[in-house]
């Protein structure tokens, strides 16, 4: 799947490409608007990279279980239909928040890796570092909205991490709450 999703992005970029730019221009100074641009491709393209590599941890025995977990809210995160930052806006450009989801969590759960397991994975964490690098920079153009429920999930992370009785104390997914339909 990531070549397939590989393929996907890099066509979408190039078919995109004007008015992403289009739309990057509204947000940024001219003067920085190559640079945001920038920013904008490699990051997206490097999503299926940080799926990849979290998909191995995921199936690597030594990986804790909590990875696992939070590996599954991080996916219903990105697969989440409704996601409001793709409105109005072309759909690379909409894959900003799925795209800062990922890598933020990502770059939480190396912190909490075993130094054999991260050796595994070294070359690959190697290629992630100036995406990483981007992940405040990004996180300034997510609307508040949108970002204060990824900060529930980054934050969910961390406790998750930190705490091993975590996942016997609270629920794994957090969701908010359900509205009465008539």
């Amino acid at each position: 799947m990531p070549a397939i999703f590989k393929e996907y992005i890099e066509t979408k970029l190039v078919e995109q490409k004007d008015e992403v730019r289009g739309f990057i221009a509204t947000v940024v100074k001219p003067e920085n608007l190559d640079l945001g641009v920038e920013i904008h491709d490699k990051y997206i393209r490097a999503i299926p990279k940080a799926l990849s590599i979290f998909s191995k941890l995921v199936l690597d025995t030594a990986a804790r279980e909590e990875i696992r977990s939070y590996f599954s809210l991080v996916i219903a995160y990105i697969l989440e239909p409704d996601n409001f930052l793709r409105k109005n806006v072309p759909s690379m450009v909409g894959l900003l928040d799925n795209a800062y989801v990922l890598h933020s969590a990502l770059e939480i759960t190396i912190n909490y890796l075993d130094e054999n397991v991260k050796s595994e994975f070294a070359e690959d964490l190697e290629l992630m570092k100036p995406i990483f690098e981007f992940n405040p920079i990004i996180k300034k153009f997510i609307p508040p909205h949108i970002l204060n429920r990824q900060e529930v999930i980054i934050h969910y992370l961390e406790k998750l991490l930190d705490i091993k009785s975590s996942l016997r104390e609270r629920p794994i997914f957090i969701l908010p709450p359900m509205e009465k339909t008539e």
